[in-house]
Formats: C-alpha cells, structure tokens, sequence
C-alpha cells in the first residue's frame, strides 16, 4: 500500500478520488488510514495529520514526512484546500482526509460563464474565478472589460487555501429613467442612470442641468438630469406703490417661455436654476399717469413791506427846521387757504406763475448828515498917530455822518427827501469904534438827506399762482421711461 514517505499515514485502496475541473484544472481527495489513533489528533499532533491551507502536495515538513507524493502523475500545482479527520459509518473508523486542487498565480475560471439579462435590458455576464491564496485580482470596475461587457463589480473570497472572486460584466447604457413633474406639470424633470459608455442623446425639448457620479447598490454609475419647462407656473398680484394709487402690480413666473403681465414693465429676470431658465417679468398696470389727490389746505405766505424816504419837523427854542427820515413797514406773514395737488407725469412742468413771491423785491436807503458852523473871529486894531485900523478874521467847521440800511422783501414807495437846520449860534459884542459897539456873530447849519435804491413798487409779486411745487422720481421703466411726482400747493 503506498504511502507518504512515512508509515504513519497510508493512503485508502492506493489511490485518490480523482475529480476533473473546469480549465484543466483536478481536484484530488485522499483518504489517509493514521498509525497512531491514541495521541495523533491532539493538538500538538494535528498539524502532522493537516498540514496547512495552500500547502502544495509535495511540500515537506518539519516532522521529515511527506504529503503524498505527486512525481510520478505529474498533477501539477496541486494545494491543500480541505484537511479533516471524519468518521465514515460504512467503515467503522475515522481517516484522515486530504483535499488538493490545481491552484496557480494566475485567476482561471473555475465554471462556466453565466449570462444575465437584468430588468433595463442590459446583458450581464457572471464570472466566478479562482486562483491561489494571496493572489490580487486586479481589474477596475468600470474600466476593465471581458467579452465587450465592462466590470460592474466583483467580490473576492480570500482564504487560507485559495482565492475566489465573482465578476460580473456589464453592457453600457441606460440602466434606469425616471421623471418628475414640478409646479402644477409645468416643469418636468428627467432623471437618466448609465452605467459605462457615453452620454445619453439629451431628450427633445429637454436641457441638461446636471452630471454626477454615483453608486447604484454598489456599481459606479452616471446620474444625468434634464429639465423642460413649459408655462405659467406662479402669478402673483399686489396694489402698486402709495404714491402711485389706482395701479396693480403683478409677477410672473414662467418656464420655457417669456410671459409678460399687461402693464408697464418694471423689472425682468432670467434665473438659472441647474440649467433651466425661470423668466421672471413683473407690471405695474392701471392708471400711472395722472392727477392721484387734491385737498385743502393753509400755507403761510409773506406780504411785501414799504419803505419811505420823508422828512419830519424838528425844534427846540427859537430854532427850528426838518431832517430826512426813513418810514418802513416791515414785511409780515399770513396765512392763506390753498389748494394741493399730487399727480404723476412723464413730462414735469418746467415753469410756473408763482404767487407770494418776494424774490424781486429789495431796496437800501443811504443817510447822509453834514453840519456846518462858521462866523467871526479875533479882532486886530492898529493904531498910527491920529488913526487906526481895525481887521476881523473869520471861523469855520464841518462835520458828516453816513449809514446805509438793507430792507429785503420791501420796496420804495418815495426814493429821497432832504431836510434842513439854519441858525444864529453865537454873537459876541465887541468895541468897533469910538461910542460904537458891534457884535461878531457865527451862523450854524445841518442838512439830512435819505436817498433810496432798489425796488420802487413790487414787482413780480402775485397773491394768485403757484406757492410750491417739489418733484420727484417715482419709477423707471425697463424702457427707460421715468415717471414723476408733481406735488403742487397753489392758491384759491
């Protein structure tokens, strides 16, 4: 009965169970008879009786017993994948039970291939493969091919004996679609999953809004999404702004279309959401031009003052005359009822007849005053024998003030007046001859004048017209149209 080298395993009727595998691959099943039943399947023995996984069959070991020789059938590369001590009924005793397969570096497949047709219609083929322990598959999924069909995904079995892997390979294409409908089915969205392959043709009428990858229960995917839009999808409707009454301004919002509210368009917006265009166009419709309110109401308005240039009577004693003088009656305020009106227009008057107007009307009144004081002087008497000579000198002073006063809002109504002061300052008695007295005597006088510029009636001065008027932008137009808002407060 041959052996392993050793008589403490011997082979079962001399030969193994012989099975052939697919790709030239054998699977070897010995049943080996122990010499040593008592101790052999301790733990510190087993390892004589199963050595390890992965083992070639004629690999040696430290004990200097050989696994069953394999020289002479030339199985080559045969490894141990099972190693076990069962109990056969039939024969009323346990054997020891070695297991070889044909294992190399290289994956082989070890069935045939299986074809899958999944759900989407796309082909699959299912590949199992198996090589020796420790062996790396090394394919990509979604880049390695077989049989025209890229990887899809694969799962390894690593042990101690072998290596296992499942593969499968997968057409490109479409692997699912799905669509979607938005706002009341005026946006529809289309959802396309491939795997491998190229891009998909983009739909008719649709637009490509994105491009990711993904992972569809393990396999790499491309997720691509379309959107089409087509409508009206919201509307929107408010009173127009409260300086423009009696309109109503409306929104909006369409897909695949520009739609515009009836109206003066106001502000226009294209947003790009992931690919698809939402035109946004917002009116303000009704009546924007136009005269919106009038009411009542009281505004304080300034009245023009006077100013005259007069002359007033002045004395004191004996002494009397005029001087010039300035009579002025200031400009003062009242109150008037008017009328306010609030329209809007794209032509805001330039002009206007404005009433309480003071801007013309100004004057200045220049006073001068000159005093003059003259009259005898010292008196001089020579004498030269029988005769004499007798000369009187003379003396005089001046003096003048002036001042110029603003009246703004006033006019004249007499422009100069002049007033005058003359009298006998002073008389001094003197000795003029023999029994003659005579005086010397000095003459004062003063002149005032005022004299006026400016304004002489109130020009330009109106109690009917306009007393206010403010505009103001109130809207802009797309097209550039501005539009405006008169305020005016006239009188009644």
């Amino acid at each position: 009965m041959p052996t392993q080298f050793t008589d403490k395993l011997l082979i079962v009727d001399d030969i193994p169970a012989v099975t052939k595998l697919w790709n030239g691959r054998f699977r070897l099943e010995f049943f080996c008879q122990p010499s040593d039943k008592n101790t052999g399947w301790y733990k510190e023995n087993i390892d004589k009786w199963l050595p390890a996984f992965g083992s070639l069959q004629d690999a040696s070991i430290d004990n200097e017993w050989s696994y069953p020789k394999n020289e002479d059938v030339a199985y080559d590369n045969m490894r141990l994948v099972e190693a076990s001590v069962p109990y056969v009924p039939s024969a009323g005793e346990h054997f020891v039970k070695l297991v070889y397969e044909t294992l190399t570096d290289a994956f082989v497949a070890e069935a045939d291939d299986k074809e899958i047709e999944l759900e989407n219609g796309l082909q699959v083929i299912e590949r199992v493969l198996i090589a020796e322990a420790g062996v790396v598959f090394g394919e990509v999924v979604g880049t390695s091919t077989y049989g025209g069909n890229t990887l899809q995904q694969f799962e390894v079995v690593n042990t101690d004996a072998f290596t296992r892997v499942t593969a499968r390979y997968s057409e490109t294409g479409t692997i699912s679609t799905s669509t979607e409908l938005h706002n009341q089915g005026k946006l529809e969205v289309q959802t396309i999953t491939t795997f491998g392959g190229s891009a998909p043709s983009t739909p008719v009428g649709f637009t490509l809004i994105s491009t990711r990858a993904s992972n569809t229960s393990g396999i790499p995917t491309t997720v691509y999404t379309y959107a089409k839009g087509d409508g009206q999808v919201f509307v929107s409707e408010s009173a127009g702004p409260n300086n423009i009454s009696g309109t109503t301004r409306r929104t909006i919002r369409a897909f695949g279309t520009v739609l515009i509210p009836d109206g003066v368009l106001i502000d226009s917006q294209d947003i790009c959401r992931d690919g698809y265009i939402e035109y946004v166009r917002t009116t303000l419709d009704g009546s924007i031009e136009g005269v919106k309110t009038t009411y009542a109401d009281v505004a304080t308005v300034e009245v023009p003052g006077t100013v005259e240039c007069t002359t007033a009577s002045v004395s004191e004693g004996n002494v009397s005359g005029t001087i010039a003088i300035t009579n002025s009656t200031p400009r003062r305020q009242k109150q008037v009822d008017t009328q306010v009106t609030i329209e809007v227009t794209t032509t805001p008057p330039t002009t206007a007849a404005r009433a309480y107007d003071l801007g013309a009307i100004s004057c200045s009144v220049t006073s001068i005053q000159t005093k003059l004081q003259s009259g005898d002087g010292s008196i001089a008497t020579v004498t030269n024998g029988g005769s004499s000579l007798t000369e009187i000198g003379w003396q005089r002073s001046f003096a003048s003030s002036a001042s110029i006063q603003h009246y703004v809002g006033s006019y004249l109504t007499s422009s100069s007046s002049t007033g005058n002061v003359y009298y006998q300052s002073s008389a001094q008695p003197y000795v003029a001859g023999s029994n003659l007295i005579d005086f010397q005597r000095a003459d004062s006088s003063a002149t005032s004048t005022c004299t006026g510029t400016g304004a002489t009636a109130a020009d330009g001065y109106s109690e009917v017209g306009i007393i206010s008027r403010s505009v103001n932008v109130v809207l802009t137009a797309l097209d550039g149209t501005v539009y405006y808002q008169v305020v005016t407060e006239e009188t009644v």
